[in-house]
Parts: C-alpha cells; sequence; structure tokens
C-alpha cells in the first residue's frame, strides 16, 4: 500500500507517523523549509517530499469514467509536485564539471528553473491546511467586493506582515472568526499600538474566537487573548478617564456647561462587530476610503460589545479591508475525483473522512486518523497476510 500524505499540517505528520507503524509506504507531501529532525530525518529517509504538492488526479481514468469490470479504485492516483533542481545542479557542476562544461548557459539556466515531477500511489489523504477564502460575505463575495481597487484589500493568508502591509492606514475593517483571522489581529498589533489607530471586526458568531479557544493552536491562542486583553484594558482604562471627566462636568454650574462641551464617551480602538454579516462594498471615485455595509443577523444575537447591535443596517468606512474568513479544501486541484465535501468545503461530508472516490480521504480536526486507518485496513490486507 503506497499512500500520499497532503501536508503540511500537524494532522499530516501524525497521519504518516501511524501509516509507517502500519507497514505502508508513505510519501508526505510538505514545504521545502524543515524546521525540526524529525522532518530531517523523514526527508532522509525518503518519505518526505520537500516540495508543494500541485494536483491529484487518477493516472488513466477520465471524470465520471470506470472501468468495465472493476472499481475507479483500480487505478492509482497521480500526485504532481513542483521540486527546485537548483541544489542538484550546482551539486553537478561541483561533483561533474566536465559534463556540465559542455552544456550552454542558456541549457544550464532552464535546468534551474522550476521542475514538475509526480508520484502515482494507491491512496491520497488530504491532510493540507486548505486554501484562503477571498470572500467578505457569508459563504461568498460581497456585493461589490470584486470591483475593489488593487491595494485596498488582501485575505488572510497574503501578507506575511500585516503591520507594514498596513503602515499608512488609520483605520482597517477584519472580516472573519477564527484561527486565520487571528493570525490576522495578532499580525497588526504592532500597527495597533500605535496612536490613533483601530480595528473594526466584523464577525458571524455570537462570541468571536469561541470556538477557536476549544482548539489547539500552540502560542497564537495565547498571543490572541493578549491582545484582546490589552485592548480591553486600554478602553477600559479610557472609559474610567471619561467617567471621571463626565461627572466632574456634571457639577459645574449651568452657565459654564453652556460653554464648555460634554465629554465623549471614547470609542473603542478594537470595535467588534459580532453577530454582523458583510453584504456589500463599495469605492467612491474620487475617494481613498472603503465602505462596508454590515448588518445584523436575525440569526444570530451579538454578545461581544452588543451595544453595536442597535441598528440592523450600518456603514464603516476605513482605509484598508482585510478578509480573514478562514479556508476551504483545494477542490479545484483534484481533477476529475468523484469528491463528497461538506456545505462548507472544509471536509468530507463522511465522518470518517472517505469520498465516493475510493481512496481518497480529507483529514482535518474534525476526523480522527483512527477511522481512516480501519478504511485502509478495509481496503488493503496486512503485510505478510495471505488473504
Amino acid at each position: 500500500m503506497k499512500v500520499a500524505v497532503l501536508g503540511p499540517s500537524n494532522h499530516a505528520l501524525q497521519m504518516t507517523r501511524e501509516l509507517i507503524q502500519l507497514g505502508a509506504s508513505v510519501r508526505l507531501f510538505w514545504r521545502p523549509v524543515l524546521d525540526t529532525q524529525e522532518l530531517i530525518d523523514l526527508h532522509q529517509s525518503g518519505v518526505l517530499i520537500a516540495a508543494p504538492w500541485l494536483q491529484i488526479s487518477k493516472r488513466f481514468l477520465l471524470a465520471g469514467q470506470k472501468p468495465a469490470t472493476q472499481s475507479r479504485f483500480a487505478d492509482l492516483f497521480r500526485v504532481s509536485f513542483q521540486v527546485n533542481p537548483e541544489p542538484m545542479i550546482e551539486q553537478g557542476l561541483t561533483e561533474q564539471p566536465d559534463v556540465y562544461q559542455k552544456l550552454s548557459q542558456e541549457f544550464v539556466a532552464s535546468l534551474k528553473s522550476q521542475l514538475e515531477m509526480f508520484e502515482d500511489v494507491d491512496v491520497v489523504i488530504d491532510a493540507s491546511p486548505g486554501v484562503g477564502r477571498r470572500e467578505l460575505g457569508p459563504g461568498a463575495p460581497a456585493v461589490g467586493e470584486s470591483r475593489l481597487r488593487e491595494g485596498t484589500v488582501a485575505y488572510g493568508d497574503e501578507q506575511a506582515n500585516w503591520s507594514a502591509w498596513a503602515a499608512e492606514a488609520n483605520e482597517i475593517a477584519v472580516v472573519g472568526d477564527g484561527a486565520q483571522a487571528a493570525r490576522v489581529l495578532t499580525g497588526l498589533k504592532t500597527w495597533w499600538q500605535q496612536p490613533n489607530k483601530r480595528i473594526f471586526h466584523v464577525s458571524a458568531t455570537a462570541t468571536p474566537f469561541e470556538k477557536f479557544y476549544t482548539e489547539d493552536h500552540g502560542e497564537l491562542s495565547q498571543q490572541l487573548a493578549e491582545f484582546l486583553a490589552m485592548a480591553n484594558h486600554e478602553h477600559n482604562e479610557a472609559v474610567k478617564t471619561w467617567q471621571i471627566a463626565l461627572s466632574a462636568w456634571q457639577e459645574l454650574d449651568d452657565f459654564i456647561k453652556a460653554k464648555k462641551p460634554m465629554p465623549e464617551q471614547p470609542i473603542p480602538r478594537l470595535v467588534v462587530f459580532s453577530g454582523h454579516i458583510v453584504s456589500a462594498v463599495d469605492q467612491l471615485v474620487d475617494k481613498t476610503r472603503s465602505f462596508l455595509t454590515i448588518e445584523t443577523s436575525p440569526f444570530v444575537q451579538g454578545l461581544v460589545q452588543p451595544e453595536n447591535n442597535g441598528l440592523e443596517l450600518k456603514t464603516i468606512g476605513v482605509d484598508k479591508i482585510i478578509g480573514a474568513t478562514g479556508t476551504r479544501r483545494p477542490f479545484d486541484r483534484f481533477a476529475g475525483l468523484d469528491l463528497r465535501l461538506s456545505v462548507d468545503l472544509k471536509t468530507s461530508r463522511d465522518p470518517q473522512g472517505k469520498h465516493d472516490e475510493v481512496g481518497f480521504f480529507t483529514l482535518t480536526s474534525e476526523t480522527s486518523t483512527a477511522g481512516i486507518l480501519r478504511e485502509l485496513q478495509q481496503l488493503f490486507s496486512p503485510k505478510g497476510s495471505n488473504t
């Protein structure tokens, strides 16, 4: 049994460990950077392929095609991946200079370009992180989203340094709830700590990050908790200062009040619209700001900063927008396969990660490795078995 495990993820690594113990031949697809000794050892043993996978298809069968007397499982899966051959070329130049001296510089340069290769396997287990959603609306792009000017909107997997991307902005909208939104918010911390910076966080859930905190996200959970606590503390201190100033103002004589305006209640620098969705977004031709139309959901009662629930429909203007609405399975890279994904496109509809395409599994935090292993043992006989 030869199995391709699509990573990189902790789920992929754990699945690989268990498959090796089962005696399977495994190819774990990872990123080129190997930052632990375990990954280095797996690479040196030939298990780990330090290259991003590109596409999964059947070797011979077209979409919907079936052999006359067998199931589609009789045909292997083909996993294509992209490698950087430059290290091999450099090694060749050192070890066999006489060979490479006979090649033209143009030919050697062409060899250094990205090279696409493939492996044929019996089983594919997709444990990849998925691909980022490019949508601000509830499960789809908001009205007008496709017309946003370049540089005014970004999505949750596009930037390595969110504070640098946000540098010139004063107000930013972050749309989404979950690990991706957590990475964006913590990534904006350095930018937000500057004076006069404000984040509008739009979350469709009643309590943003409630599900996130039930999952294992390592240091990210602590980083997010620290950022949210910092924002709450700052606002609470501002409210205390305002209450003191308001009390002092209320004690003034009426003729002095008429000359001295009442202290304004402070607005949080992290404004949360919980239980809200983005329905539309627009940019005026002669303006640099973007305007989001957001609505309260009739099915969710926002519990964080509930004072923002007063108006069902509202418009907020910001300098930049970040869509951090999570990930989905990269179904467009599974050419011609008969997959049945969940409604949110995050996993399989089957609790064991199975699909109608026999031999293909989806592994996420909602799927157990044990369930997939049980399915594999029904497809294959144990090593050394006569059955």
